[in-house]
């Protein structure tokens, strides 16, 4: 049986998903862990108080958060965003959930640790790159040239180009080993400065989005593709584009991973551009 390993606070959108794994966490450490342990180790009196709190049929109050974060000695971000899991969780209206949404969505982009690739134009001319640094952030796979190869589909000599290209951007680094050479990444979360009118950017961009269009012929279950006509004002265009960078920053914590065992690597992209003329400019014409 594989090993539970203690929840990622960060991970979670749910604070009783989040205290439910904790449990379960602390259980399979400690087959005499209970309920009944539990609320004396936090200084509750009833132990059906915590189980209520699991399956959802009572709120986590202040006083349980307190004793909580003491217990596990959390740092500042993590009682920040656990107490705002708690207020997004139990959110009794959808606007009030937006807005610790939001909030949670700002405290998981200070946290998340990602570093900006400060010589991108190089990292983004070839989109091997950026793929190639996420594989070889995984601990659990030998990321010697051959694997690499085999598993992206790429032949070997240009797998060995690009590792040498990571090095010398500083970005990966060589490791000797008994059975060969293999490679970790030195920036496991990093981010690419979107700079208007990069040249090299757009020509990444139009590489993936010509890889998207020949991947429509794989299998269903592993590709979706969904397109949205949205009427959008000067203002709520640019409220999109905020609302892209949130949902991208959620997708990165809950997905991210330092193992690479039952995965594979997939692209996603998110394409907003305009497809009609704003009425000026037919009052223009008419001019």
């Amino acid at each position: 049986m594989e090993a539970i390993t203690k929840p990622k606070l960060f991970d979670y959108l749910s604070a009783n998903s989040y205290l439910s794994d904790y449990y379960q966490y602390r259980k399979a450490q400690n087959a005499g862990f209970s309920f009944e342990s539990w609320a004396a180790e936090l200084g509750f009196q009833s132990r059906s108080y915590l189980r209520m709190i699991l399956i959802g049929r009572k709120k986590i109050t202040p006083r349980f958060l307190e004793a909580f974060v003491c217990f596990e000695q959390m740092t500042a971000p993590e009682v920040s965003y656990l107490e705002t899991l708690v207020h997004y969780t139990q959110a009794k209206s959808n606007i009030e959930r937006q807005n610790y949404g939001h909030t949670l969505m700002k405290i998981l982009k200070m946290n998340l640790g990602q570093e900006s690739i400060s010589d991108h134009v190089d990292f983004v001319s070839n989109p091997l790159l950026p793929r190639l640094l996420v594989m070889l952030s995984f601990d659990d796979i030998p990321t010697e040239p051959r694997l690499l190869s085999f598993l992206m589909s790429v032949p070997e000599a240009q797998i060995a180009e690009a590792l040498k290209t990571l090095e010398n951007l500083e970005l990966a680094e060589k490791v000797a080993g008994l059975s060969g050479d293999s490679w970790r990444s030195k920036k496991n979360m990093f981010k690419i400065p979107d700079v208007l009118g990069s040249v090299p950017l757009a020509r990444f961009h139009e590489q993936s989005l010509l890889e998207a269009i020949q991947a429509f012929s794989l299998p269903k279950e592993t590709r979706k593709y969904k397109s949205l006509l949205l009427p959008l004002s000067s203002e709520e265009l640019q409220g999109l584009y905020q609302a892209m960078n949130d949902f991208t920053s959620e997708l990165v914590a809950r997905y991210r991973s330092d193992s690479y065992k039952d995965r594979q690597v997939f692209q996603l992209n998110l394409n907003v551009f305009p497809v009609s003329q704003k009425m000026a400019a037919y009052a223009d014409l008419e001019k």
